[in-house]
């Protein structure tokens, strides 16, 4: 259980004794701006209504051009794993990967080797790596292009 899940959990009958005591209209008032104010923005955010739609508009357009600039973000603990599990888990053909790997001059020792490791011993990102990986031969993002010469 999280630490917010069981802040909730263990707070559940202050909570309820809260709402439920008797109190005047001006002093229940708060909870109910902010129970309003909190359904507004997560209906908002979830159908994009001005201004959570704009804001995430601007968030995609940042993360968008982060990408072009440096690549695919790394993928966490997906950088411990072999190449070949890897290429399988995203479901690419592990040979096929690791020959575009060494089509673009990324030297792979062995299709155990960690992506990490791969990407310190080329000098290159693991978002490359993946971004090689997953592209097809003509250079699109479609692997289902390929085809045998």
């Amino acid at each position: 259980m999280s630490c917010y899940g069981g802040a909730c959990y263990l707070n559940w009958p202050l909570l309820l004794a809260y709402v439920k005591k008797k109190k005047s209209g001006y002093e229940s008032l708060p909870l109910a701006v902010s129970l309003i104010l909190t359904l507004y923005v997560c209906v908002g955010g979830y159908y994009e209504i001005p201004p959570m739609g704009q804001l995430i508009g601007i968030a995609r357009a940042c993360r968008m051009s982060s990408i072009e600039e440096y690549g695919s973000p790394p993928y966490g603990a997906a950088a411990e794993y072999p190449v070949s599990q890897i290429a399988r888990y995203m479901g690419w053909d592990p040979e096929k990967s690791i020959a575009k790997l060494t089509l673009n001059h990324i030297v792979v020792k062995s299709p155990n080797q960690p992506l990490t490791d791969l990407a310190r011993t080329n000098r290159t990102t693991i978002g490359r790596l993946m971004d090689i990986m997953c592209k097809d031969l003509t250079g699109g993002a479609n692997e289902g292009k390929l085809t045998s010469p």
